[in-house]
């Protein structure tokens, strides 16, 4: 079980141990027991990239969401953490 807190440290883990990797995503979802990590990618080729199925404790979890379409990028917030 992950905490908040861990899961923000190994957000920024995933940042430093992969910073050439294009996402379109990456956030802190609740799982059933705790945290983990959600990294949205384009496309199914992006998802079978050599990622791990955990960063320093923190489930990994890898989704193809596509490309946000240019209007709905109006409306997103980016938060960082």
């Amino acid at each position: 079980m992950a905490t908040f807190d861990q899961a923000c440290e190994a957000k920024q883990e995933f940042r430093k141990r992969f910073p050439d990797v294009e996402v379109v995503s990456l956030g802190i979802v609740k799982v059933l027991d705790g945290f983990a990590i959600k990294v949205g990618v384009s496309d199914a080729s992006d998802r079978n990239a050599c990622f791990p199925s955990e960063m320093s404790g923190v489930p990994l979890v890898v989704e193809v969401i596509g490309i946000p379409a240019l209007e709905d990028v109006d409306a997103i917030t980016i938060r960082s953490t």
